[in-house]
């Protein structure tokens, strides 16, 4: 007879979460996060970085975001959006988003759903028309937090932007938190906008970082910035 061995799944997935309170303005946001030191770069939307928190100031009207860590910016959103999509490609994200989505839903009364959108062809054409479906048109903003830490995302992730930035017209924009690791990897980002014909705004966020607690003591505020992308007008 030969030995068998059950090993569990969570040994190498750790969906464990804890629920934290954040204050934004003059609100306390509550949402489920991972409690774990995330490294597979599919998963880092579990976790609660400093970048989500330096982004909301912006009060949108209607807003999508992309690996927001945690989509603490889209809840937030959903306090002003008619309507809110916190998104991610991976099923084990979307699961926790849907719980966080749910929660806002129930014990707040907001218009916030969770859905998929890969950045990589041919997957993103259909997951920008389901986005798209999900919202009753295309958003007027776009949010994001910490979404640049590999080199092989900068172009997917400023292709998707654009697609999204084409089809909801000359007043949309992506407000995009960046932790800028490596002064390369900034400088692709940069890069890459500009290629598209992107209009990159730099949002002052010395004071916000400074007030607030969480970031004021975060080793990334050094190196946080916040930007606006729009099409150039030509573009649009």
């Amino acid at each position: 007879m030969e030995d068998c061995a059950i090993i569990d799944s969570g040994l190498f997935l750790n969906e464990e979460t804890a629920l934290e309170r954040v204050s934004v303005g003059d609100e306390v946001e509550e949402i489920e996060v991972g409690q774990m030191a995330c490294t597979d770069h599919d998963l880092t939307g579990q976790v609660l970085a400093a970048a989500s928190l330096s982004d909301n100031g912006i009060n949108p009207e209607v807003s999508l975001k992309r690996n927001a860590l945690s989509r603490l910016a889209g809840l937030v959103a959903s306090r002003y959006a008619a309507r809110t999509l916190v998104t991610d490609g991976n099923d084990v994200v979307l699961r926790l988003l849907e719980k966080n989505c749910a929660k806002a839903r129930l014990e707040k009364g907001r218009n916030i759903n969770a859905g998929l959108l890969r950045w990589g062809l041919p997957e993103r054409t259909s997951d920008i028309e389901s986005c798209i479906h999900h919202l009753g048109g295309p958003p007027d903003v776009l949010l994001g937090a910490d979404v640049v830490q590999w080199p092989e995302s900068v172009v997917p992730l400023i292709e998707v932007v654009e697609n999204f930035l084409k089809l909801a017209g000359s007043e949309a924009f992506f407000a995009c938190g960046l932790v800028a690791r490596s002064s390369w990897l900034r400088q692709r980002f940069l890069e890459v906008c500009s290629n598209h014909r992107l209009h990159i705004q730099f949002w002052n966020t010395d004071e916000a970082i400074t007030n607030d607690p969480i970031l004021s003591n975060s080793l990334e505020k050094k190196s946080m910035e916040v930007l606006i992308l729009r099409l150039n007008s030509e573009c649009s």
